[in-house]
């Protein structure tokens, strides 16, 4: 009986080192597929680094007309990774293919970023939740939501968008939006010892001034 038990798990030590498990066989090997399927799916899971965060973002009201966007987030100088869900509307012909667009990236260099629809907790066309994987790839500090749609659309009671950050973390290479900003201290630095410069020297000649009329008033004295 011994003997059995052994070979049985002989066999099935070796079954499981030559079978490839399911999630293997799943797994695309083209890296745009693959970071598809990480952006769109359920089970994917990101250990936090060094901090979790959440906002929501109620939409009801707002008025867009085709090409407009909306600026969601944004956490310059600290990059982050995290994931995005919202309850749009949407085409009910089509609910799969949104009307709207993520941006994401780091401003002004933005890029669509993949999202995947929840048919099983959405109505079309008035509630379509969609969701998605952000900073996985590229740095990541800016989030916008552009309307695609060929008329102006407005937004209503339940319409929103969640954002959950997992981890931030400051990238090597500054921002524009950095770089525009230490460039306008450096400028307001370089005017204020302008200005100091100039206002001694007119403390200099203010000086002079004083001494002028105190010599002149002592030579007419004379």
């Amino acid at each position: 009986m011994r003997i059995f038990l052994l070979a049985l798990t002989s066999v099935m030590l070796l079954i499981g080192l030559t079978t490839p498990s399911i999630l293997a066989q799943e797994l695309p090997t083209d890296q745009t597929q693959l970071n598809d399927m990480i952006s769109k799916s359920f089970d994917y899971v990101h250990k936090a680094d060094i901090s979790t965060s959440t906002m929501t973002i109620l939409l009801h009201g707002v008025t867009l007309s085709p090409n407009d966007f909306i600026l969601l987030y944004d956490s310059t100088p600290y990059v982050s990774k995290g994931h995005f869900a919202a309850n749009l509307p949407c085409d009910p012909k089509d609910p799969y293919h949104p009307i709207f667009e993520v941006l994401v990236g780091r401003a002004p260099n933005l890029f669509v970023m993949p999202i995947g629809y929840i048919e099983k907790i959405s109505t079309p066309p008035r509630i379509c939740v969609y969701h998605g994987q952000f900073g996985f790839g590229a740095p990541i500090t800016d989030i916008a939501l552009k309307y695609t749609g060929d008329t102006s659309i407005t937004f209503e009671g339940p319409h929103s968008v969640v954002i959950s950050t997992h981890e931030f973390y400051k990238p090597a290479t500054q921002s524009f939006q950095e770089q525009h900003h230490n460039s306008n201290v450096n400028k307001s630095a370089t005017q204020s010892l302008q200005e100091q410069h100039q206002n001694s020297n007119v403390n200099k000649s203010a000086t002079q001034s004083l001494q002028e009329q105190r010599h002149n008033s002592t030579a007419t004295g004379h």
